[in-house]
């Protein structure tokens, strides 16, 4: 109850005296396990979710939740071998397919993490952001090798040889762009509830980039 309620850090040390008392206690072990996973302790929540998950296999957000936490911990092959389990069970789990996407991205396999993409925003996820993956996978695969550097070479232009409506405006990344723009920062003035919210949406993203 008390994790159902949110209150995880009350409930881990219940849910420890549950599993030593009964270790076959398969839902004990997956409430261990995402209670690990919800205050950050990647390790931890991989070896109680493994262990849930062999007593019982067929829970697809168990499965997304050891995906997470591997990723979280640089094991991508691993991790991708559990989102794969999990969409094995629920091909429609869009949070499965969004950080499948994101581990293929980073492993340089741009056409697997395009699929997945596509496959997040069909099945409901965050669509401007997943655009925005989307055609950045896309563009690896369609640009030749030398254009990050002409990316790079023209981000910060200084629109010297531009009229004064583009050259004098405040809205670049130079002038105004900001690291509270970019979401790396928490925003001064939330409170405990709204870090939380902010910390599940923009966490993973900024563990992507």
């Amino acid at each position: 109850t008390l994790f159902r309620l949110g209150h995880t850090r009350d409930a881990l040390p219940l849910l420890q005296q549950a599993t030593a008392g009964e270790p076959g206690f398969g839902d004990a072990w997956a409430g261990l396990g995402l209670a690990h996973e919800a205050h950050g302790d990647w390790a931890a929540a991989v070896q109680a979710l493994t262990k849930a998950l062999a007593i019982a296999d067929k829970s697809p957000a168990l499965w997304l939740s050891l995906g997470q936490c591997r990723a979280r911990l640089g094991q991508a092959p691993s991790a991708l071998q559990a989102l794969d389990r999990a969409l094995a069970l629920d091909p429609t789990l869009a949070a499965a397919w969004s950080v499948r996407g994101n581990l293929q991205r980073e492993g340089h396999q741009f056409d697997a993490a395009a699929h997945s993409f596509e496959h997040a925003i069909a099945h409901g996820a965050d669509r401007e952001l997943h655009a925005y993956y989307l055609a950045s996978v896309r563009s690896e695969l369609a640009v030749p090798a030398t254009a990050p550097r002409q990316y790079v070479e023209t981000l910060f232009d200084d629109y010297a040889n531009r009229g004064p409506g583009v050259k004098d405006q405040d809205m670049t990344l130079a002038k105004t762009f900001s690291q509270l723009d970019a979401k790396p920062v928490v925003p001064p003035g939330i409170n405990e509830e709204q870090l939380k919210e902010w910390n599940g949406y923009y966490e993973p993203r900024n563990k992507a980039f």
